[in-house]
């Protein structure tokens, strides 16, 4: 196996698994291996299921082996923030009131996720509740940033974009509301994806603050991907979205209507896509802007 395996976008993987150059099992114990041996600088991960891992991943390759591959996310290692809950593994926020908390299903978007193939190595760092654009908490400490670890990652899902930065994961499940996909994403140097509101449902997700659509933070909050690749966005998002009943608000979207929002903006990537207008401003209302940073984005925007 290649050393840069790690470093592949989730689609190129999955097609080197469908093509069988890849076997699921290597690929997951060298990722395992990795982990071992960056994590602990790093500190992205706060939970490993190696053991879950390793089945799931000997699972998948039987399953192809006998022609029936589990779905189009077929032996992708994931990783899910820590606010997202997992059957068996720890959720807690990053906060002491949910330390101890190991939920018994899965969130809808994890149980999706699974249902298409993909195999969840373990958790990502975050701030307590997510409230911070840098990641620490008193539970699992800080999380740095991988390309200079005296530095923040950002946040809220700054352990997903350590990860995925890193070649810990190649792709991470997490949510935004005031930025906590965008910034870290911008921090690691990968691709952020915070679909449009009410796409994704959010239930099993941490504090459960019954987000029905009408409480303010509900309607701003937005289940994402953190990815190496904006062409991983349409693969993931696709096995994510649609509605479910505990959220009855979440709208209605057929497969191809799913894949639609998150293709669009991998078409953007590639070098043969339009020119697109984008709003920018560099003054926020009586919140200062650091002089370098307007010049930086008026030297780029203008």
């Amino acid at each position: 196996m290649k050393n840069t395996i790690h470093f592949l976008p989730a689609y190129l993987l999955i097609a080197k698994i469908m093509r069988r150059e890849l076997k699921v099992a290597d690929i997951v114990d060298h990722q395992l291996e990795r982990i071992r041996r960056l994590n602990p600088r790093i500190n992205a991960i706060v939970t490993l299921d190696e053991e879950g891992a390793r089945e799931n991943a000997k699972l998948a390759d039987e399953a192809f082996a006998a022609g029936k591959p589990l779905g189009p996310l077929h032996g992708l290692p994931i990783t899910v923030k820590d606010n997202i809950e997992v059957a068996g593994m720890k959720a807690t926020a990053g906060h002491r009131k949910y330390a101890k908390h190991v939920p018994e299903r899965d969130a809808l978007i994890v149980k999706r996720l699974k249902d298409a193939g993909a195999i969840v190595l373990g958790k990502t760092n975050l701030p307590p509740f997510g409230s911070d654009a840098q990641t620490i908490n008193p539970l699992f400490g800080r999380t740095n940033n991988p390309w200079d670890l005296g530095r923040t990652p950002g946040g809220s899902s700054g352990g997903g974009a350590a990860a995925v930065a890193s070649g810990l994961s190649y792709a991470d499940i997490c949510n935004d509301i005031l930025g906590s996909i965008r910034i870290p994403a911008h921090y690691c140097g990968i691709y952020g994806f915070a679909p449009s509101l009410l796409t994704v449902p959010g239930h099993g997700s941490l504090p459960d603050t019954k987000m029905n659509g009408r409480h303010f933070i509900g309607r701003l909050g937005k289940t994402g991907i953190l990815a190496r690749s904006a062409k991983d966005f349409p693969l993931i998002f696709s096995a994510m979205a649609g509605p479910c009943y505990q959220e009855p608000y979440i709208v209605p979207v057929i497969s191809e209507g799913a894949r639609s929002e998150a293709a669009a903006v991998a078409e953007q990537t590639s070098e043969s896509a339009e020119p697109i207008s984008i709003g920018w401003t560099d003054s926020i209302p009586d919140v200062p802007v650091a002089r370098e940073v307007r010049d930086g984005i008026n030297a780029f925007a203008v």
